[in-house]
């Protein structure tokens, strides 16, 4: 059985573009790139909150003091607005700064890279695929004549037309056939899965594993004396 006949849940790329786009909005290469761009930019501005921005905060005190007698008490409340302002003179939050920036470039620069690569992982994908189906279709349509020669010869050899040695190379030929289109449709299966890891979509949730067939031609039944 072969997973390329699995009936899938959702519709194939109908062609290379479509697959790219779907590769971009799905890939996880690409979206932990994007997270880790995100932080970059969350230290950045932190450093700077922290390191070149006053902070304004507003303090409230209340208590109660008691005077020297015993007997009185004064109600002691305060609120302050405290203004501060941090100043670094070796600059070093100005360095954090400047080296978190460099970070976000190279960040942002491998974001690019990881896109270009996702991209050529899918043609590259796509191109294989197309090959293996091109193969398999080819190879499918030489096991159907290989299997119907090996029918003629055993149907000749029944009328003296034909020897046991020709009935026999017939039916290395069918096995030979249809030892390279398994092969074949193993390659497919592979070019299949790969092209769907590449554009995010390799999840067994998306294939109906209940109907699975087979393009394998039936091998005539062979008699029981040649």
């Amino acid at each position: 059985m072969s997973l390329t006949f699995c009936k899938p849940k959702f519709s194939w790329p109908a062609s290379l573009d479509e697959a790219k786009s779907i590769a971009l909005e799905n890939s996880k290469q690409i979206e932990i790139g994007i997270h880790r761009s995100q932080a970059i930019q969350e230290r950045i501005s932190e450093t700077n909150s922290k390191e070149f921005f006053p902070r304004l905060q507003l303090v409230a005190e209340s208590g109660v003091r008691n005077n020297t007698d015993g007997i009185s008490s004064v109600d002691d409340k305060k609120v302050l607005l405290q203004f501060q302002y941090s100043l670094n003179a070796g600059m070093a939050g100005l360095s954090a700064v400047k080296a978190a920036e460099k970070d976000l470039a190279a960040s942002v620069s491998k974001e690019v890279e990881t896109r270009d690569l996702v991209q050529e992982q899918v043609a590259i994908a796509w191109r294989n695929l197309g090959v293996a189906r091109q193969n398999k279709e080819i190879l499918t349509n030489q096991v159907r004549i290989a299997a119907k020669f090996l029918d003629m010869a055993f149907a000749e050899r029944k009328l003296g037309r034909r020897s046991l040695l020709d009935v026999l190379t017939a039916e290395v030929s069918l096995i030979n056939a249809l030892s390279d289109l398994v092969s074949t449709e193993v390659d497919a299966d592979i070019a299949a899965l790969t092209l769907l890891q590449t554009i995010g979509k390799l999840d067994l949730n998306s294939f109906d594993l209940s109907s699975l067939d087979s393009i394998m031609p039936i091998i005539p039944n062979k008699p029981s004396q040649l």
